[in-house]
């Protein structure tokens, strides 16, 4: 599979997992396909507006390193939340990250992006 930098194309980067310490690469980067789509709805979009984009693919090692700190501050906010539903809460926002699944890791929140005018 192809990925692209998604800054080659202008778009509002904000590479939240570089921001966070997650990832030493300060890219964002998307499918081929995803790029085509992202330009496309661009076009749609009113003059000097654009998309802001936090999110692209991502490796197993930075899945895991996300799961751990929002685990980590799940515990500081609530101290009492068993594990159970703490692993149930990071299910809605992530895929298990330590599955064997040969898979694409995806989040379950689809939403990678803002447009900003």
């Amino acid at each position: 599979m192809k990925f692209i930098d998604l800054a080659k194309y202008k778009f509002i980067i904000e590479p939240r997992y570089y921001f966070y310490g997650w990832s030493n690469l300060p890219k964002i980067l998307a499918r081929e396909s995803l790029v085509k789509a992202l330009l496309k709805a661009r076009s749609f979009l009113p003059k000097n507006c654009n998309f802001k984009i936090w999110d692209g693919q991502r490796s197993r090692k930075v899945q895991i390193a996300m799961a751990k700190s929002l685990k980590r501050k799940l515990h500081l906010m609530y101290p009492n939340l068993s594990a159970k539903k703490c692993n149930k809460f990071l299910s809605i926002f992530a895929s298990n990250p330590y599955s064997n699944d040969k898979k694409m890791l995806i989040l379950a929140n689809w939403k990678i992006g803002s447009s900003i005018c």
